[in-house]
């Protein structure tokens, strides 16, 4: 937490506190909303408005983003979203700062004004691909960020990526093609990296799982030959390698059957695209969540492996401002100052480009305190 102090006309302080940062991915030219904690305040309890604010926010004098809403009632928000000259202008690995201005005022007829400025990290575009995951304790489907994830080639290309991976517990749907008791990469995984019968890749993971469909009713179970080939990899040590009772046929702990039918979906989970949505049915006709997921992560030809945030910050400036129902007191010198919030890191968004998503974050109090 980082403290501000907004200083009132009487002297007294106002003792404010700035979150911590959070993230989300947007896609360029997608909207991303952003909420506002609802601390802006003023101390003579009259509601406090936007009155206008910048529509355009510009880098190198090339528009790369607009703004198209700022609100207070209701919900605090507003609402940036970013072209494809983002990409072009902040190069990877460099740090660009980015603003727009707002007036805001009371009813009292009291105005102060504020910058919000970005500060956007430049980064390599992430990668995703596609492996099914089961999940495996009622929870939901559970990943890791590419942070926290593995060594793996996860796009079955014969190179180790840095990826993000399964949670501990939920499992991959997979298949020891080659019987070595492993799972070498991706090709074993059921995903864009699966290849088909027909020799070419599978656009996502149902569609590998729907070529081993040998009777054509839409779903996998113990009338299709495959079937008992088929297995869960529950990682519970989190290390990318298979070790001893990680690996179990899915006759063996009750996964009867597997829906082929999926419904489009855009869940994330740290940083992760829950993009299909399916199911598993256990002996007793239970309902579990399957689901293909886009994992991130880092090819490892090129070594690229990177983090993104764009911090969200209030620089300090300070206003004179006479309030309409104090002319008296201003005619006798008394003027009342606003000092409007000084805050280190706001909060953080990430922008990253092709990856879409639309997403609500919660970056921290605005802080405009109009006295």
């Amino acid at each position: 937490w980082n403290n501000v102090k907004l200083i009132g006309a009487t002297g007294a302080d106002y003792d404010l506190q700035v979150t911590a940062s959070l993230y989300n991915f947007v896609d360029e030219d997608t909207c991303l909303t952003i909420d506002v904690l609802d601390n802006d305040s003023d101390p003579e309890a009259t509601a406090l408005s936007i009155d206008s604010f910048d529509t355009q926010v510009t880098l190198n004098a090339v528009v790369v983003g607009t703004v198209t809403e700022v609100t207070l009632d209701g919900k605090q928000q507003l609402k940036f979203t970013p072209n494809a000259n983002m990409d072009a202008q902040v190069a990877d690995g460099t740090t660009e700062t980015l603003s727009f201005n707002y007036v805001l005022s009371d009813a009292d007829g009291g105005t102060d004004s504020a910058t919000v400025t970005f500060i956007v990290n430049g980064v390599t575009t992430p990668t995703l691909t596609t492996p099914l995951i089961l999940d495996l304790d009622g929870d939901g489907i559970e990943t890791t960020t590419l942070a926290d994830g593995v060594q793996f080639d996860i796009n079955g290309d014969g190179h180790i990526d840095q990826t993000a991976w399964v949670g501990s517990d939920d499992a991959f749907l997979v298949r020891d093609i080659n019987g070595d008791g492993k799972i070498n990469g991706a090709a074993e995984l059921f995903g864009s990296a699966t290849v088909l019968g027909n020799g070419e890749k599978a656009e996502d993971g149902f569609a590998a799982l729907a070529d081993l469909d040998s009777n054509s009713d839409g779903v996998i179970n113990a009338l299709d030959t495959m079937y008992d080939q088929l297995q869960t990899w529950q990682d519970q040590n989190q290390d990318g390698l298979v070790q001893d009772g990680e690996l179990k046929f899915l006759k063996d702990i009750d996964v009867a059957e597997l829906n082929l039918v999926a419904t489009e979906g855009n869940d994330w989970d740290n940083g992760n695209l829950i993009g299909l949505n399916s199911s598993w049915s256990d002996s007793s006709d239970q309902q579990h969540e399957l689901a293909d997921v886009w994992l991130h992560y880092a090819s490892g030809e090129d070594g690229s492996f990177v983090e993104f945030s764009a911090d969200f910050t209030m620089p300090q400036t300070e206003e004179q401002i006479v309030f309409a129902e104090d002319l008296v007191a201003a005619e006798e010198n008394t003027v009342h100052t606003a000092n409007n919030s000084a805050s280190a890191e706001q909060a953080s968004t990430e922008y990253v480009a092709p990856v879409a998503e639309t997403g609500m974050v919660d970056i921290g109090p605005s802080n405009d305190t109009v006295l």
